[in-house]
């Protein structure tokens, strides 16, 4: 029905080319295609007659249904306004966006799917119909299901299967052949299994990559999954978000941030290592798979725990292995091997013994590197340790503390690090021996390599030292030096002791060489030893006894008092003190006679020198003498020749044998002297008496 404004009929033929409309609903079957044209309102055909014969109906906007039979499937029904297109010489064509007017079905090749039918007037598909026949369809904004089964090792059949939902906005049917490239969601998981890793998708979106009816890749992007490896005999199980990636060829390709779904142990030799499962969306390791094989396993986050069984000389077989935990921030698992380098802390505690030392780590934490699966080495670093050194010829030393700065590497230990004495320690170096006592804080530095005890520093640990000094004592226990008290300063390194310390005496000890003796009895001593013998001993405030076998006596000069300035050193004794005289002395020197008298306890009476185990001098400084000496005369009362005195000298000296003073001094009984006609007597007062070469010079 139309107005034909050109046109014309001649020689029994009608021919015109006008916009009509069309008044009933026209059906149609051409080939593959079912259709109708819908009655209209509007001109929306254009008909072109010729020769009495219809030539063309062009569509202008005709709303149509169609159905196209592909292949041996059921039709493909769709509806829209068809804006261009004809039909002509008995053969429909168009090329416009249509609905899909009911779901359809399909399967191409190894790929099914629906095509879901959308809303009036929407066009979700561009549809090329040629020679009668459904030519191609392309994708503009359809909602599609596409279905393909994965063959692979995968056990759970309904996971072989990829069903993905989503609206499609490119790809189509063309020559035979489906295609899409798009983002679809998951219908349900899929897995794939190959070799060691099995994959399985969960749920999210997928780039999904059909063509030839056939799936070609699967491009993860956002997609929550799980990955599966087998490593060392069991199964690690990994999920998280697959951000990349790629599933092509049969072939799984990936690098992820993703989370241990289970505790997994890994197991080579000796070693182990526990990946402790993390909280949902952790990112604790990246994995990279790379042709269906696991490349690595790179640590970010995990916990873990790592044991190892280093073999050496301690009994306890527990604590030989070596167990850490903590957080694994870098190191990876690769090429069927694990490393990392990171602190851990200890798990339970490990020993370590080689030669002369054993190291016990109890707890802290500790700088552990591993490669290869194998223990390289182990840094200790504020970690609680015991140790024990056997030391050749003593006891076992005991030590506790906390060490700073410690390596385990190829098989060696070694460490510096301030312990304390955990059992009092006995000792013998040489001719020096003692203890080193039980202490509470760290007072001995202690350096260890290799296994071996390099040196201990003695930084005020409390102890006693003990050695014989032979000399002509005949009293042995006296012989024995015993001393005790804080060791600031010394060490004990390459089986040798050496200190000097302030030590106290512990009991009396005596030192016999030559005309001299002395015995210290109480208070502090400055000992030196070095190379494992005494070296020397400092006399400084101590109290002392003295004997001195002194020319003109058959008795010994016994003094005491208090040694400010003395040494012994070499097997020689000397030293300057005021002393006292502790018992009353008679001397005959020459023609005097006479007696250095006693003074009160502490009392300084004599400035005594002594010098290589020989009395120097004596220097008097408040002793009391008496004297005498017989004077010759005319006089004929013999005991009035004697000339007597007696007092306090506080001059005068008695030095290699001789006496020599000249001092003021009283009368201790009448003296006197007749010569000629001349006699005097003198019977009391004081006089001054010049002494010298053991004789009496002048009165």
């Amino acid at each position: 029905n139309a107005t034909v404004t050109g046109g014309s009929y001649a020689g029994g033929s009608i021919g015109f080319n006008a916009a009509f409309k069309v008044t009933d609903d026209w059906n149609f079957e051409a080939g593959s295609i079912k259709g109708k044209l819908l009655s209209s309102d509007s001109p929306q055909v254009t008909v072109d007659v010729a020769g009495s014969e219809l030539q063309s109906i062009g569509f202008t906007g005709i709303l149509g249904e169609f159905e196209a039979t592909l292949g041996s499937q059921g039709p493909l029904k769709v509806d829209g306004a068809l804006t261009n297109g004809r039909y002509a010489g008995g053969q429909i064509e168009f090329n416009v966006g249509m609905r899909v007017a009911e779901d359809y079905n399909f399967t191409f090749g190894s790929v099914s799917g629906t095509l879901f039918a959308g809303e009036a007037g929407a066009q979700q598909m561009t549809v090329d119909v040629s020679q009668n026949a459904l030519q191609s369809f392309t994708f503009q904004d359809i909602v599609a299901l596409a279905k393909t089964r994965v063959e692979s090792e995968e056990t759970n059949d309904t996971y072989k299967e990829l069903a993905a939902r989503g609206t499609l906005r490119s790809g189509g049917y063309s020559g035979g052949s489906f295609h899409l490239n798009a983002g679809l969601e998951l219908e349900h998981p899929f897995a794939y299994k190959r070799g060691p890793v099995r994959m399985q998708l969960n749920s999210g979106e997928a780039g999904i990559d059909i063509s030839d009816n056939a799936l070609q890749s699967i491009n993860f992007g956002g997609i929550q999954a799980d990955l599966e490896a087998e490593i060392g005999g069991a199964t690690l199980k990994l999920d998280g978000r697959l951000d990349n990636g790629s599933y092509s060829g049969g072939q799984i390709t990936l690098t992820a941030g993703l989370r241990v779904a289970e505790e997994y142990t890994y197991t080579s030799g000796d070693f182990s290592a526990t990946l402790f499962a993390g909280n949902a969306g952790q990112d604790q390791v990246t994995a990279q798979v790379t042709g269906n094989n696991l490349d690595s396993i790179r640590f970010n986050n995990i916990e873990a725990l790592a044991k190892t069984r280093v073999t050496s000389e301690e009994p306890d077989a527990n604590k030989q292995e070596l167990a850490v935990r903590g957080t694994l921030t870098n190191g990876q698992y690769a090429n069927g091997e694990i490393g990392f380098n990171v602190q851990l802390t200890l798990d339970h505690e490990f020993a370590y013994k080689r030669g002369p030392v054993r190291v016990q780590l109890n707890s802290g934490q500790v700088g552990v590197d591993v490669a290869q699966n194998a223990l390289q080495s182990v840094n200790f670093g504020g970690i609680d340790i015991d140790v024990q050194v056997q030391v050749p010829g003593c006891a076992e030393l005991q030590l506790k503390g906390t060490v700073d700065n410690g390596t385990y590497a190829g098989g060696n230990v070694g460490f510096d690090a301030g312990l304390r004495v955990l059992e009092t320690w006995d000792w013998t170096f040489g001719n020096v021996s003692g203890q080193l006592m039980r202490s509470d804080g760290p007072q001995l530095q202690v350096h260890v390599s290799n296994n071996n005890l390099d040196s201990i520093e003695f930084r005020g640990i409390e102890a006693t030292a003990e050695t014989t000094i032979e000399s002509e004592e005949t009293n042995a226990e006296l012989k024995k030096l015993k001393v005790e008290g804080s060791l600031n300063d010394g060490e004990y390194a390459n089986g040798n002791i050496r200190f000097t310390a302030g030590l106290d005496l512990k009991q009396p000890f005596a030192y016999k060489r030559g005309p001299i003796r002395v015995q210290v009895n109480s208070g502090s001593l400055q000992v030196s030893v070095a190379n494992n013998d005494l070296e020397q001993v400092t006399l400084d405030g101590i109290q002392a006894d003295i004997e001195v076998e002194a020319p003109g006596s058959e008795s010994k000069l016994k003094l005491d008092g208090r040694i400010t300035n003395g040494t012994y050193a070499n097997g020689n004794v000397g030293f300057t003190a005021g002393l006292r005289v502790a018992e009353d002395w008679n001397f005959t020197l020459g023609r005097i006679e006479g007696t250095l008298h006693a003074g009160a306890a502490g009392a300084s009476q004599l400035q005594v020198d002594v010098a290589n185990n020989a009395l120097n001098s004596i220097t008097f400084q408040g002793v009391v003498m008496s004297a005498k000496t017989t004077i010759e005369s005319e006089e004929q009362d013999a005991e009035l020749k004697k000339l007597k005195v007696r007092g306090e000298l506080r001059s005068g000296t008695y030095a290699n044998g001789q006496l020599t003073i000249n001092a003021g001094i009283s009368l201790d009984g009448p003296f006197a002297y007749k010569r000629g006609r001349v006699r005097a007597q003198l019977n009391s007062g004081e006089v001054n008496i010049n002494i010298s070469a053991n004789d009496l010079q002048s009165v």
